[in-house]
């Protein structure tokens, strides 16, 4: 099934508890995909090997070699625009409501593919980077999960499937933009972020430009007269940029900016400048613009450009802070 018409990639493995997929501080060199054939082809489909699948437990750490399986798809059509050339494992879950998989690269650059309802290349639902955690809202049922290396590659990876709670508000699965430790402060330069809007909550609906699709949340907390500019593609959808000061009740949003100038495939930017006198917490959302209610696009890339200074929590001691007027 398309990868537009369904749903999910957050956190790195230094967010995994965080429980939504998108990016963070472990990079990879694979080039952004520019052949859309790969993506829109109807050719490689029935090769996936299904005899010898491996059955999941979940809870459990598996590590495993993909240069243990075959190497018979070359690319999962409609679903991800790269071409995976390497060797495949397969694994079979049936999975509870809501659910993640944490998939870690090792010493190759592996990719996971989901299969669902049947163990065929043709079945893919969604496919995410090896960065990424992968987490959804109410899809129950059986699952195929193929764990397959990009560029031939093959190598150790560790893969593990959990059960997940109800979801939580936005503040619980937030993303970083600044590659720093929790406290430091951000100086001046540009930034940048890739991720994955679907596995997203849909909180900013009818709150902050009335974007029906999913959204995916970025922490900004900006120091008394800087300023931040951000530009974000979705690659295969229409972008949606909101900036808010509040995650954990929609309710309460205060809509400090949003911006829906362009098409699908296109960037969209927004600034804002922090003219008080206090640190702004403030948080970039990447949403869809869609008439479909929680509907999803995917992956996206973008900049974050940071004039002045930012922290990286806002739980950063004023102390530190005022070090930077003396």
């Amino acid at each position: 099934m398309n990868l537009i018409s369904k749903v999910f990639l957050s956190f790195l493995l230094i967010a995994i508890l965080a429980g939504v997929a998108v990016a963070g501080s472990i990079v990879s060199n694979r080039p952004l995909p520019t052949n859309r054939d790969i993506y829109n082809s109807d050719s490689g489909r029935g090769l996936l090997d299904c005899s010898s699948v491996i059955e999941v437990e979940l809870g459990v750490l598996y590590t495993m070699d993909n240069g243990d399986g075959n190497s018979n798809v070359d690319a999962y059509v409609g679903c991800w625009p790269w071409e995976m050339t390497g060797p495949e494992l397969v694994f079979h879950a049936i999975l509870p409501d809501r659910w993640q998989i944490t998939l870690t690269q090792m010493d190759a650059d592996v990719d996971g593919i989901i299969l669902k309802d049947v163990c065929d290349e043709a079945a893919c639902w969604y496919a995410w980077d090896y960065q990424y955690v992968w987490t959804n809202s109410d899809e129950p049922g059986e699952y195929w999960i193929v764990i397959d290396g990009w560029n031939g590659q093959s190598g150790e990876f560790a893969i593990i499937f959990e059960e997940l709670g109800p979801q939580g508000p936005a503040c619980d699965s937030l993303h970083q933009p600044f590659p720093y430790e929790s406290g430091d402060i951000v100086p001046p330069g540009n930034y940048e972020i890739f991720g994955n809007n679907c596995g997203a909550s849909n909180t900013l609906y009818e709150f902050c430009g009335e974007f029906l699709g999913l959204d995916d949340w970025w922490e900004i907390n900006l120091l008394p007269g800087g300023m931040v500019e951000a530009d974000v593609t979705i690659l295969y959808g229409d972008c949606g940029l909101c900036l808010v000061e509040v995650c954990d009740n929609p309710a309460e949003v205060n809509c400090l900016a949003w911006v829906d100038d362009n098409g699908a495939g296109s960037a969209e930017m927004l600034s804002y400048t922090n003219t008080t006198q206090e640190v702004k917490n403030l948080f970039l959302v990447v949403d869809n613009v869609t008439d479909e209610m929680d509907a999803c696009d995917g992956l996206y890339t973008g900049n974050i450009h940071l004039e002045g200074e930012a922290v990286l929590t806002a739980s950063v001691s004023w102390g530190k802070v005022k070090t930077l007027f003396r």
